[in-house]
């Protein structure tokens, strides 16, 4: 029997591609429709309380999105593990995720207070690894950070601790390559080339 089928607007699979056995299902509710997930017997795994979702879980977690537009995390059992908090997140990876909160910040160019992005790190428990203190924060590959420094606005590096491991000196770094390289710029114009995953100039390549 689906009679509990009746209790949704939708239901239908294959949303999530590493949990095809959860079915998608929809209620709409003062003109705001809410998504959620349930097995095959109609029991709810993950509470129909959202507005959006990723469609893979990441070491165990999915991104969802609540009804303010918030970021949190839920995990595979349906527990939300990461309360919707968050402006801007990336998917887990080695069991940490970017996570991001906008501040007000003045800018005098327009004479108004904007909307700035503050960037740092989580564990799967929600608990904050890295302070929210860069402008940009992003994996790029061996236990290495890309960050953006939130005054210069300079790249540099950092490792799960958040220790500084390429200084903020660089107009732009790449991702780790299958080699273990990282490509740096300095700016247009400027010294580009390859370090190593310390930050060690390995090649200068020629203009």
């Amino acid at each position: 029997m689906d009679d509990w089928k009746y209790k949704y607007d939708e239901t239908e699979k294959g949303w999530i591609l590493n949990a095809p056995q959860l079915i998608r299902v929809r209620r709409k509710l003062m003109g705001q429709s809410f998504c959620g997930f349930v097995d095959e017997r109609g029991t709810e795994i993950i509470p129909c309380k959202y507005i959006r979702h990723s469609y893979h879980f990441y070491c165990g977690m999915l991104k969802v999105v609540d009804e303010n537009g918030k970021i949190g995390f839920v995990n595979d059992a349906g527990k939300e593990v990461v309360k919707c908090q968050y402006d801007e997140a990336s998917d887990f990876e080695d069991d940490y995720a970017c996570v991001c909160k906008y501040k007000k910040e003045w800018n005098s160019m327009f004479r108004e207070y904007l909307d700035v992005p503050v960037w740092g790190m989580i564990d799967k428990q929600g608990n904050i690894i890295i302070p929210l203190q860069y402008r940009f924060l992003g994996f790029m590959g061996k236990n290495r950070l890309l960050a953006e420094h939130s005054q210069t606005r300079k790249a540099g590096a950092l490792d799960y601790s958040g220790n500084v491991i390429i200084p903020f000196a660089y107009y732009q770094l790449g991702k780790v390559t299958t080699d273990n390289r990282i490509e740096y710029s300095k700016g247009e114009g400027q010294e580009h080339g390859f370090m190593d995953l310390n930050g060690n100039i390995i090649q200068i390549l020629p203009f």
